[in-house]
């Protein structure tokens, strides 16, 4: 085994006892109301990841929980928290449909990635604005990324509701996108799409971004040591504000795919809260794209398992927010204790060469 998989898997073990405490709390709840655990969980798992359709559910459901949790990954990396994936996806879901729209007469060999690539865009733009209000006038980048959330939900909302709203629909949707701007099916009748194939390619290159290219070796070093970075000649500027961008982009392609290949129309409120849960698949893989790939689909059977639980096993869904909840809680403090088991273990190290 060589050195960088025994770093991964080493590094992934805070990860596996968070979830294995998350599933103990779970089960404590399933007993206080009464209910068998053993048919509870088996029913959950066996929901997300046993047989044919239930896997192309768990990963049409998993491919938004990648791609965001990609997202606050190669955000983090370069020591900026990019809690603002949720508003980027709700804007590069509205203008690839919009895009997608707007040019119906393209085919779609042309049309797709137009659409992907505006919402990009637009992802993009949205997350270096509050960068720039953090190297400008020191704002603090986890305050305004989540403020903007509710600037951009809002903001779609309108739009989606007055001025884009279909004529025949009975909710706030926007007109159907054409046919041509579908993403492929892979395993009909379940809506698993290209989009799951697009986000294992950026699962791949932004690894090889992070740790074969230079400008991943910048974006790493501005993370771990901001301060020494410039003494070397690493701009914090432009590196932050190119790690945002990427953030952004790839938050707005998540939001494109879900329009392009589940919903084929912009919907109002869409996401149950994609943005957030990525953050808890970056905190689930250690800020690694082939770890954040892992924790996108375990969430994402989670998600699956939880419809067949309250069909079979009368337990509602809600358990696995609460399994989401404490993964969160247990991951956060994990990565705040570690200034404090690093200075323990540092003067342990001393005490033994005294």
């Amino acid at each position: 085994m060589n050195n960088g998989l025994r770093l991964l898997i080493s590094s992934l073990i805070p990860s596996v006892m968070a979830a294995a405490g998350a599933f103990l709390i779970a089960l404590l709840f399933v007993v206080f109301v009464r209910q068998d655990p053993s048919v509870a969980f088996t029913a959950l798992l066996n929901g997300g990841f046993v047989g044919t359709q239930n896997i192309a559910n768990t990963l049409m459901k998993a491919t938004p929980l990648i791609l965001t949790g990609l997202a606050f990954t190669i955000a983090s990396r370069a020591g900026v928290f990019n809690v603002g994936a949720e508003g980027q996806l709700y804007l590069g879901a509205f203008f690839s449909t919009i895009t997608a729209l707007s040019f119906s007469e393209l085919p779609g060999l042309a049309l797709i990635p137009i659409s992907i690539l505006v919402g990009a865009f637009v992802g993009a733009i949205w997350a270096v604005f509050p960068t720039y209000l953090k190297l400008r006038f020191n704002v603090n980048e986890i305050i305004s990324t989540i403020m903007l959330n509710y600037v951009a939900i809002l903001f779609t909302s309108y739009l989606v509701n007055h001025p884009f709203k279909a004529k025949d629909a009975q909710f706030p949707a926007t007109e159907m996108i054409p046919d041509q701007a579908f993403l492929l099916r892979l395993l009909p009748p379940s809506r698993l799409n290209m989009g799951f194939l697009i986000a294992i390619a950026l699962v791949i290159l932004l690894w090889l971004l992070l740790f074969k290219t230079i400008w991943g070796y910048d974006f790493r070093h501005v993370g771990q040591a901001p301060y020494f970075s410039s003494y070397i000649g690493i701009s914090l500027p432009k590196t932050m504000l190119s790690a945002m961008a990427l953030s952004g982009a790839i938050a707005g392609i998540a939001g494109a795919i879900e329009v392009l290949g589940v919903h084929h129309r912009f919907l109002d409120n869409f996401s149950p809260g994609f943005g957030f849960t990525g953050i808890i698949v970056s905190l689930l893989g250690k800020a690694n794209p082939i770890g954040d790939l892992v924790g996108g689909i375990f969430l994402g059977g989670l998600t699956q398992g939880a419809l067949m639980m309250e069909l079979n096993a009368s337990i509602g869904r809600e358990l696995v927010d609460v399994i989401k909840a404490v993964l969160f809680i247990s991951l956060a403090a994990v990565e705040a204790y570690k200034p404090i088991i690093h200075l323990f273990s540092d003067r342990k190290v001393k005490a033994q060469d005294a």
